[in-house]
Order: C-alpha cells, then structure tokens, then sequence
C-alpha cells in the first residue's frame, strides 16, 4: 500500500465510525427522553466505542517531507520543504529527526537504495522538479546554517546532535548512518557538528565525542571540522582537546601524521610553553588513553581482563607516536616533551 491510499483509508475510516458514533448517540439520546435506560447505556456504550476509533483513526498532519521514490519501488532520498526563515517549521524537522533517532527509527523511515540516510531540504514554495533534483549535500548545509541561526532552533539542532552521538555509542562504530547519497563519506551528524563547531568554540567538546564514535580508520571529511576549529579560534583549551582526541581517540588512519601539521601552522609549541596550557593538554591526553584503553578492556571477556589502567597495546601506541619526526628530530620542544611524559605515565600505569 503505498502513502496516498493509506491516508486515504485512514479518513475514510474516521469519518465512518464518527457518523456512526454520532447516530448511536442520536437514538441513546431518544431514548433517554423515552425513558427507555436500559437501552440508552447499551446505545451510549458503542457510541463511545465508535467515539474511540474515530479518535484513534483521525488523520495526523503528515510530516512536510516527500519521499524520491524509485521505478523499483525504493526510497530514493528523502526531501523536507520549509521557510528557511522559519525557525518554527526548522525546529518541527529537527524534532522529526530527534524522534526517530532515539527510537532507532532512521533506518525504518529514510534509508534509501544505497543504504544512507540521504536527506534533503529545499524551499516551501519548490517545484515538484526542485524536489526531484535536491542535492542532498548542497541543501544540507543550507539547512543546518539556518539552524544554527535560530538559537530556539540552535538549541534543539544541539540536542539531535547529542541523540546522534548516542546513538553511535549504542550501535558502535560500524553501523554508523550516513547521511550523503551513495558513498559512505558523510557520517550522519556530521555536517551539524561541522556548523556547530563553525558558530562557537564551546560545541569543540561535543564535536569531539562525535568523532570518538565513528569507524575513523575510513575517515574522509572528520578531520576538515578539527583544522577549521583551529583555524577559526587558533589554540584555545576548546581546539586543543580536539588535537587530543584526534591523535589519540579518534587517530583514525592520519591522527598521528596530522600533529605536524598542527604544531607548523597554528604555533602549538607556542601556546604550550605556557605551564598552566601545558598540564591542561597533557591531562587531556592522559583521559584519552584512559578511554582508548577502557575501549579495549570491554572488548575483552571478563575473565580475561586486567587491573591495568592502561592496555600494553595503547602503550605501544604510544612510542609510535614518539617516532614521528616532529618529536624525534625535535625533543626539547613542549609537544615532544608533553608526548614523552605521556609514554613515561601510560608506562607506569599498564
């Protein structure tokens, strides 16, 4: 049955057993005046029972979203329409997306041919062609940067994000949703992060819990939103418990060759020369391997797991770290000695 000829039924249904609730009543009520009670209740009482289906067959309001189906049947993409001005009708789609992500219901409702959940958003007043050909990255980004615009709807955009996160912790890394087409490049949420990280330095943290969540050993874009962050804010206790998670929690595949890059172009040394940056950072880290090796922990079955705090495997981790030249060729500089003392505490603590 498809969309139309449900709705269809559902208000056929309602306005059948309204009139007949309404005919039972008429002659409960007749019969009330005739004195007749024994046979008014029996009428009132399946009026009522008609007055209750009526209710639970009224036609709700359908979501403003159409869905781009294919000649096979399959969801294609999934379109919301919206005044992009409205930070009403913006918030109605978040709580849309809210609802269904902590019910588990996003695979159900938007996964499309290629397995993603590939959302669009475009104008109310859009042709049925503008629908058909919504970009869903381009529109994507149009949406979120009205989101972030509202703070009602910033607010609520901020808790989806959260609900994301903890969906991904409750599924693990490898059934993360995507949220482009037909590649999986574009992990949901992350273009949300990506304008809530743009907007203030205070949404680095959230950022960062995000990226913990995902399989980042085939990260595409993750990063981007980390090097933005420091471009936008430089080295700020926000950016570098970003640095902290990208060369640790969420290393991924270039987490540690990308320390280079940071330490060259945004003056890190600098910053950690300060004592009070240096012990923030370094406690920083220190928490991230605590979380690394919690990981491996639960991965392991109880009778086999240690007292240790820190996993040997970590540790090994670790002295790869020291190997990278911007430590090695450099050892008197903060990050090299901040890394060291690193290794020296996972040591004492494996």
């Amino acid at each position: 049955m498809n969309i139309k000829s449900y709705f269809k039924n559902i208000k056929t249904l309602h306005f059948g057993y309204t009139c007949a609730a309404v005919v039972l009543q008429s002659v409960a009520i007749y019969l009330l005046f005739h004195q007749e009670y024994q046979r008014f209740l029996f009428y009132s009482f399946f009026a009522l029972v008609n007055l209750g289906l009526a209710i639970y067959f009224r036609p709700v309001k359908q979501d403003p979203y159409h869905q781009i189906l294919t000649e096979d049947g399959e969801i294609d993409k999934t379109v919301f329409t919206l005044d992009f001005d409205s930070s009403k009708q913006i918030i109605k789609i978040l709580n849309t997306l809210r609802w269904n992500t902590t019910l588990d219901r996003m695979e159900k409702k938007f996964l499309n041919l290629h397995q993603n959940i590939a959302l669009a958003f475009v104008p109310s007043n859009a042709s049925k062609a503008e629908i058909e050909d919504a970009s869903v990255y381009d529109t994507s980004h149009t949406f979120f940067t009205a989101a972030i615009k509202f703070e009602d709807a910033r607010n609520t955009a901020v808790k989806l994000f959260k609900q994301i996160i903890e969906y991904n912790k409750r599924h693990g890394e490898f059934a993360t949703l995507y949220a482009d087409y037909d590649t999986l490049e574009i992990p949901y949420g992350l273009i949300l992060g990506q304008y809530l990280v743009k907007h203030s330095k205070q949404y680095c943290h959230l950022y960062g819990q995000f990226i913990k969540t995902l399989d980042m050993d085939h990260e595409v874009y993750e990063a981007d939103v980390i090097f933005d962050g420091f471009e936008r804010y430089g080295c700020c206790p926000e950016t570098l418990e970003l640095l902290a998670i990208r060369c640790l929690s969420a290393s991924g595949q270039h987490g540690v060759e990308e320390l280079e890059l940071y330490v060259d172009n945004f003056s890190v040394n600098d910053y950690l020369t300060n004592k009070t940056h240096y012990q923030s950072f370094l406690a920083q880290l220190k928490q991230e391997l605590l979380c690394m090796s919690a990981k491996e922990q639960s991965n392991v079955p109880e009778d086999q797991r240690t007292d240790c705090l820190i996993n040997p495997d970590i540790v090994e981790f670790c002295q790869t770290i020291l190997e990278q030249s911007i430590i090695d060729e450099n050892p008197d500089t903060p990050i090299a000695c901040i890394f060291n003392e690193l290794y020296d505490w996972a040591q004492e603590n494996q």
